[in-house]
């Protein structure tokens, strides 16, 4: 009676959603992950000294790039201009928005309003890992 029980459990177990790593993949069984999705809007700072705003955009890219680097930040990009105000995307590798909050600090477009970022949790497939391994691979001639 009781190996019945013990065969269902491990069957569960197998068969479950619970998160698995495929190489250095993170995932579901099922080929999905959770993550933070992140959309910049225009906030309200009005930066006219053309010199500051280089440099709060070239800290933006570069906290892009080493959060891409370091694995906490698999897609980003901009969205073409449009009534809603949104200017781009992040998607996150974390499910917990104060460690998002965190990663958000570090970049001085956000700390300093000229975007602000709206979280939102967001299910989607587990390869959008691989994107900025992808994306080194055929990027040519762009300076790392």
């Amino acid at each position: 009676m009781l190996r019945p029980l013990i065969l269902i459990l491990i069957n569960i177990l197998l068969f479950s959603n619970i998160l698995i790593a495929e190489g250095n993949l993170i995932t579901e069984e099922n080929g999905m992950k959770s993550y933070i999705m992140v959309i910049l809007r225009t906030g309200p700072a009005q930066i006219s000294d053309t010199t500051k705003r280089k440099e709060y955009f070239r800290g933006h890219f570069d906290n892009i790039k080493k959060l891409a680097d370091e694995g906490k930040l698999v897609l980003a990009g901009p969205i073409s201009k449009n009534s809603n105000e949104f200017r781009g995307i992040f998607v996150l590798n974390t499910t917990d928005f104060e460690e998002a909050k965190k990663m958000l600090e570090n970049d001085p477009t956000v700390r300093e309003k000229i975007f602000e970022a709206d979280l939102y949790n967001w299910y989607c497939s587990a390869a959008i890992q691989k994107v900025n391994e992808i994306h080194n691979k055929i990027s040519i001639g762009i300076a790392r």
